[in-house]
């Protein structure tokens, strides 16, 4: 690898550090734009049915990844006990990003704002490589060998490579943490989807076209 290219990839790690402990407070412009932007591509299947559909798939990897990963999903701290890999780190090194990414796809079609997508996938990949690139910084110096084999054989989002393979691995251990410890971890993202989900109802419910229905009693 050229010497530059690692110069960026130290620069992506240290941003990826600063994201990490910022990442409760970065998306909220995003999602607030959600809310607040006009400009809507209305059709009830899309935004209704594939927009949820979306959420609840992203929700559902997230739970199966924390069933898995246990208390540690949450910490801002460097520590870890060991390199987690079954479940659906057996698919994927980072399948709460992944869970992640199908919420915000399904945050924007729930909102019509179709429009928004080309921008905020490549954004998206941005702001949680560097993330990943920190992260996986401190697990080879944790672990060394054991982080550098499971990097080797599973990738950074998903591969269809040895992918039959590897989704029996998934499935092949139950983890460790019971459900209602992982409802005790979700707890605040199950209740920022449940927020999120009740603004763009009413949103969808008190905007037509391009002004809210209550802008002319303002007026009166």
């Amino acid at each position: 690898m050229a010497l530059h290219q690692l110069h960026m990839l130290e620069k992506m790690s240290r941003w990826g550090g600063w994201f990490f402990y910022q990442r409760g407070l970065i998306p909220v412009p995003f999602f607030a734009a959600l809310i607040i932007a006009n400009s809507e591509y209305e059709n009830d299947f899309v935004n209704w049915i594939i927009g949820p559909f979306f959420l609840i798939l992203g929700e559902t990897l997230r739970c199966w990844g924390i069933k898995h990963i246990g208390k540690y999903s949450r910490t801002r701290k460097r520590q870890c006990k060991s390199v987690v890999i079954s479940g659906p780190y057996a698919l994927s090194r980072n399948p709460l990003y992944v869970g992640n990414l199908f919420i915000m796809t399904g945050f924007v079609v729930m909102s019509e704002l179709l429009w928004i997508l080309p921008v905020m996938v490549p954004l998206f990949l941005f702001y949680y490589t560097c993330i990943i690139y920190w992260e996986e910084d401190i697990l080879r110096e944790t672990f060394a060998e054991e982080a550098t084999s499971y990097f080797e054989k599973v990738s950074r989002w998903y591969s269809l490579r040895r992918f039959k393979e590897r989704l029996r691995e998934a499935f092949s251990t139950r983890g460790s943490t019971s459900l209602t410890e992982v409802i005790y971890r979700e707890n605040r993202t199950l209740q920022f989807l449940a927020v999120m989900t009740v603004l763009l109802i009413l949103k969808e419910l008190f905007c037509i076209h391009r002004y809210p229905v209550w802008i002319p009693f303002i007026f009166n």
